[in-house]
């Protein structure tokens, strides 16, 4: 790995100028980055245990070397104080005492071992020596000589090619567990959890907020429910959220969605209108208070409003499976803007019959809503998803799976969408044994389907499909009668929405028997959220829900999609998923990309779809902004911020394509293991969508 000295970064930092500096380059036009005078929190940084380490490398107190002679590093964790252990093959011993403070444990320690598959947490709040043999097995023990039984919190996956099981590790504060396949996971319980509140029914994620659904939580009564915010990137809770109303049987938190610092929070069986007659409200993340309280303008019998939620920018949804608009439990959905509280529309299907159970699910990505319509009709319907204009509530196109999905395969169950591209969930669909479950794909400007999705080892009963989620080119789907981890434990898959190829699954490191994880999934950029109801940490069925960090060994890392699936575009301009803001030429938006490596120095930046021959700027920060998600700039979106490193000026050839030349670390004053934030920002003259004259790519993430 490279390797420079503080000195030698100190002078190259100093040698890039202050940001007055920057700003005062020859690029005397908008393009001159005011978005670079921006400085806002720094995304906290993740390492996985997935990427390759190099011998004394030390990021996040985890030591990694070779102690076996293949010239590959072992593992050593931090442990409960926050001491590091050196480790031998395969065993991490994160002891505060004892075996603290880097001590080496020789083999002959290794205690007997014990089933595969994981470890739990003792009771004396140390952590404990865990081993792993060349079987997989494990075990675990302190310094009291017990052996303490094997639980689940413990995955054991070969990771360094030496042929030996490597170890992930729970610390006893019982906070974070690193995984060995390259994910981090970090698992959230409500600060007063209790048997029964269901915590995890509904998850959302945007940026660095989480939040989740307890909708039997008992605060203001029986079943009255909450919801909580939590930081995504550490998983410490925020606030508890609770209706200034609140009254037993509301079940709020039953559905929740969130986009930048507004959250919406259902509660479906308010009886505000009448009994059972539901209603959502709108929450500050930022300090947890109550903006407002939303009704329907018409007040039907029954109705469950807010059974569905979702929201983007200024824009929510809030779904009504059972209302009578078209007849008898035929469902129905609402427009809101949240600036005010005002109704835009009301949503109805055109061709809307009794029992159509319209408003089911929902979910909106800029100016595009779709409601899942997944109930039964004896003549035949076929069960369906509907897109919406979310402007002006107009009906766009009604989507249909390619192989005819009817009502019994729960079509339009769970529906997603982010930019031009859609999910619809069937988790009743038989083509891995009945009721296993499947998903589809929609280009949102034609109604084509794209894909069908499957997981790979799908089986009868999994509910795949049950939950669906999607941001940028990824897209999670929950199965939560999956039986990886004992019966109706659950998981849930990721897949690349552009291919439709599966990338990854997600199982609980200690999940357990009737969990239900992935009854609810979210997902914005690399951190997604799997919730899991029937977890019983805090009490039968209190729930839980887990973050997980998808980096992994995936190199740069792209970010702030101007796609609609986070901040909206400054005047509705939005491109297609991956991309940034759409430009005069371009309406897919402009790209950023990497080839190359970090180590050494080789990193090409790569812009596509720019302003053909025209001029642009490759630039760093060391922050991203509100989260990821962007801040509106010009004509796109303000991706990188904090301290600013103007990369290199380049023009653009004919078909808008634009590539760095410097070395992009040395230029950039980046030290080893840091983490950096890049863009591209370009002229785009003349007739633009916003008349600015300028636009940006979207972010890309480095951890050098």
């Amino acid at each position: 790995m490279r390797r420079l000295d503080h000195q030698t970064v100190q002078d190259q930092r100093r040698a890039q100028g202050s940001e007055a500096d920057v700003l005062a380059s020859p690029m005397k036009h908008t393009l001159a980055l005011a978005a670079l005078l921006f400085v806002l929190p720094l995304a906290s940084a993740v390492f996985s245990l997935g990427a390759t380490l190099t011998t004394g490398d030390q990021p996040e107190g985890i030591t990694a070397f070779s102690l076996n002679g293949d010239d590959l590093p072992d593992v050593a964790v931090t442990g409960y104080l926050e001491d590091t252990l050196a480790t031998h093959e395969n065993i991490t011993a994160p002891r505060s005492s004892g075996f603290g403070g880097g001590r080496t444990v020789a083999p002959e320690a290794k205690p007997k071992p014990v089933s595969p598959g994981g470890v739990g947490t003792g009771t004396d709040k140390d952590d404990d020596l865990i081993v792993g043999d060349k079987d997989g097995d494990v075990g675990r023990h302190n310094d009291d000589g017990l052996l303490i039984g094997a639980l689940a919190d413990l995955a054991v996956l070969e990771r360094n090619d030496d042929g030996y099981f490597d170890l992930a590790v729970l610390d006893n504060a019982g906070a974070a567990r690193r995984l060995a396949s390259g994910q981090r996971e970090v698992k959230l319980l409500a600060s007063d959890g209790a048997s029964g509140d269901l915590f995890g029914c509904s998850v959302a994620v945007s940026g660095t907020t989480a939040i989740v659904g307890a909708p039997l939580d008992s605060d203001d009564g029986a079943a009255s429910g909450s919801a909580y915010l939590y930081d995504a990137a550490t998983g410490t809770e925020i606030a508890k959220l609770l209706a200034s109303d609140g009254a037993s049987g509301d079940f709020l938190g039953h559905s929740v969605a969130i986009s930048g610092t507004t959250a919406i929070v259902g509660a479906p069986w308010d009886n505000s209108n009448g009994d059972n007659s539901g209603s959502a409200y709108l929450f500050d993340t930022t300090t947890g208070r109550e903006i407002a309280k939303l009704l329907p303008s018409d007040d039907e019998l029954p109705f469950g409003f807010g059974f569905s939620v979702a929201i983007s920018g200024t824009t929510a949804i809030v779904g009504g499976r059972i209302s009578e608009g078209n007849g008898a439990t035929s469902g129905s959905a609402y427009l809101f803007d949240t600036t005010t509280g005002t109704e835009i529309a009301k949503l109805l299907a055109s061709d809307g019959a009794q029992h159509f159970g319209f408003g089911f699910s929902v979910a909106i990505s800029g100016t595009t809503a779709i409601v899942g319509a997944n109930g039964y009709d004896p003549n035949g319907y076929e069960a369906s998803a509907y897109l919406f204009d979310a402007t002006t509530g107009t009906e766009i196109a009604r989507l249909l799976a390619s192989d005819g999905a009817q009502p019994n395969t729960g079509f339009g169950w769970s529906v997603a969408i982010s930019g031009t591209t859609a999910i619809v969930g069937a988790s009743w669909d038989n083509d891995n044994g009945s009721e296993s479950g499947s998903a589809y794909l929609f280009d949102t400007t034609t109604g084509t389907q794209i894909a069908k999705l499957l997981a790979s080892d799908g089986a009868q009963f999994d509910r795949f499909g049950c939950s669906v989620a999607i941001s940028g080119t990824t897209a999670i789907v929950g199965a939560y009668e999956d039986d990886d981890n004992g019966v109706i434990s659950g998981s849930a898959y990721l897949f690349d929405t552009t291919t439709g190829t599966e990338i990854a699954k997600l199982v609980a490191s200690d999940g357990d028997d009737h969990d239900h994880a992935g009854w609810s999934v979210a997902i914005s950029g690399t951190t997604a959220i799997v919730g899991a109801q029937g977890d019983d940490d805090n009490g039968v069925e209190s729930g839980s829900a887990y973050l997980h960090f998808l980096e992994g060994d995936a190199g740069p890392i792209p970010y702030c999609f101007g796609d609609g699936g986070g901040t909206p575009c400054p005047c509705a301009n939005d491109g297609e998923p991956g991309n940034g803001c759409a430009n005069r030429t371009f309406s897919a938006g402009c790209n950023l990309s990497a080839t190359g490596e970090t180590n050494p120095d080789t990193l090409v930046l790569t812009a596509s779809n720019s302003t053909p021959g025209g001029l642009g700027l490759f630039f760093q920060g060391d922050e991203a902004i509100d989260g990821g998600n962007g801040a509106p700039f010009g004509d796109g979106l303000r991706c990188a911020g904090g301290n600013a490193v103007r990369l290199e000026i380049v023009v653009a050839d004919g078909e808008g394509s634009a590539s760095s030349s410097v070395a992009i670390a040395t230029t950039g004053g980046v030290s080893p293991g840091e983490t950096e934030h890049y863009q591209w920002s370009y002229r785009d003259p003349n007739g633009t969508p916003c008349d600015s004259g300028f636009n940006l790519s979207n972010g890309l993430k480095v951890t050098w």
